[in-house]
């Protein structure tokens, strides 16, 4: 009997802990407009879930200890069960609070922030109540008496936090008329990911990108701050749509759908040492596609401006322009093997010098000449007036093929990738400036 009544405190606790995630996470889903009856729903779906997952938690940590230090372990059946049970559930909850705070920095909107501050404020004050009552001696009769009433009334605090933080509009949406502009001229947007100074500097200097360099010295040039944490699509969007996630939507490569709760995508899910999106409740969820920008793409004020644009490389959810072409998959495109062999015969030594990454090398550059190929071929057919293309060789190679050294073997991969983005016959050169 004693493990069935410790089991059933594990599982009270662990509806408490279900219960104080719950407003945790719909405050990152500051879109999502919830009635009396679909917050109830809510309350009662985290809740239980909680009650299984964390209570089975709780009660296999308590029957560990009793196992591992049975004198002390003993005392987990008797009243004082609720003083480590109090104290690990606003543990939890002012962890999650602090730590998804900091995760969504640059994802979420001023107000989300600031109710993501006040829950931890909240739960950190009750964990120091706890403490401080801890220090002075615990209620020596039933401590659950005064414990379960303030860990309930922190959670309900929660619950007001949410509530209090009205949800935003979503957006304007891809039906906002974006503003007209006049081009001067043609215009190629190019877009290496994985290129940053320390690594185009060099090949500038060393002459393997010409174009690059040419630019560089008669424009002006500039550092962009990374998001963190980095989730390339919201850096994707940010990039063509000059805004924050938090104002274009667009905060993850994933949506789920929960149409017992809302038939509105969510995206960002609560951090924490789950795995995601497996603590929304009961399974009850299913993936969707990715979320479509709030606000309007570069090529779509381009189109609105009765500007042809062609694009390639872009994430699908970011396809709305006279053309656009998807990055190929290694099975569909023309093996390395029937590359140029010019540009082989000065790889194969470099690749060489680590066999066990060379055929994911080869793979990416030749998905990436694919892209090339492939891109001045459609633009040939279907000119247009801007040109919109991002690539991601870089970020392929450079994480493994950098070395200290500038003369190492395997430098000369990266010297052929640079030259490869920006070389005669590339993109740049090749379709504007031929």
């Amino acid at each position: 009997m004693r493990h069935l009544s410790l089991l059933g405190h594990c599982a009270v606790a662990g509806a408490l802990t279900g219960a104080g995630l719950a407003p945790l996470q719909l405050v990152l889903w500051p879109h999502l407009h919830l009635g009396a009856w679909q917050a109830l729903l809510a309350l009662l779906a985290w809740s239980s879930w909680g009650a299984l997952w964390g209570g089975l938690v709780f009660f296999v940590l308590a029957e560990g200890l009793v196992l591992l230090l049975p004198r002390h372990g003993r005392r987990l059946f008797t009243a004082s069960l609720w003083r480590y049970l109090a104290v690990t559930v606003t543990f939890v909850l002012a962890s999650a609070a602090w730590w998804n705070r900091e995760a969504a920095k640059f994802l979420l909107a001023a107000r989300g922030l600031d109710a993501l501050r006040v829950t931890g404020m909240l739960t950190g004050a009750a964990l120091l109540g706890f403490f401080v009552l801890a220090l002075r001696g615990w209620p020596k009769t039933r401590p659950s008496v005064v414990l379960l009433p303030v860990l309930a009334g922190t959670v309900a605090g929660l619950w007001v936090v949410w509530l209090a933080s009205p949800p935003v509009s979503s957006g304007t949406g891809p039906g906002r008329e974006p503003p007209r502009f006049s081009a001067a001229s043609k215009l190629v947007f190019v877009c290496w990911e994985g290129a940053d100074l320390a690594w185009l500097l060099p090949a500038m200097e060393r002459g393997d990108m010409p174009f690059l360099r040419e630019r560089w010295e008669r424009g002006a040039w500039g550092q962009l701050r990374a998001l963190r944490p980095f989730i390339r699509s919201a850096s994707l969007t940010s990039l063509v749509t000059g805004c924050a996630p938090a104002t274009h939507g667009v905060v993850g490569r994933r949506s789920y759908r929960l149409p017992w709760l809302t038939e509105t995508p969510v995206t960002l899910m609560l951090a924490g040492p789950w795995p995601q999106p497996h603590h929304l409740p009961w399974r009850a969820w299913e993936r969707t596609a990715g979320p479509m920008p709030d606000r309007a793409t570069l090529w779509q004020i381009l189109k609105r401006s009765n500007l042809r644009a062609g694009i390639a490389g872009w994430p699908p959810y970011l396809n709305h322009a006279d053309w656009a072409l998807l990055q190929s998959l290694a099975s569909e495109v023309v093996p390395y093997a029937r590359l140029d062999s010019v540009m082989r015969s000065s790889l194969d030594p470099a690749l060489a010098a680590l066999p066990g990454f060379s055929e994911q090398a080869r793979n990416a550059i030749a998905i990436a000449s694919d892209l090339g190929d492939r891109v001045v071929q459609t633009a040939a057919r279907e000119p247009v007036d801007a040109l919109l293309v991002s690539d991601n060789l870089a970020s392929r190679l450079r994480p493994v093929w950098t070395t200290e050294s500038a003369d190492a073997p395997t430098e000369e991969v990266l010297r052929q990738c640079a030259r490869m983005l920006d070389g005669d016959e590339k993109i740049s050169r090749r379709y504007f400036f031929c």
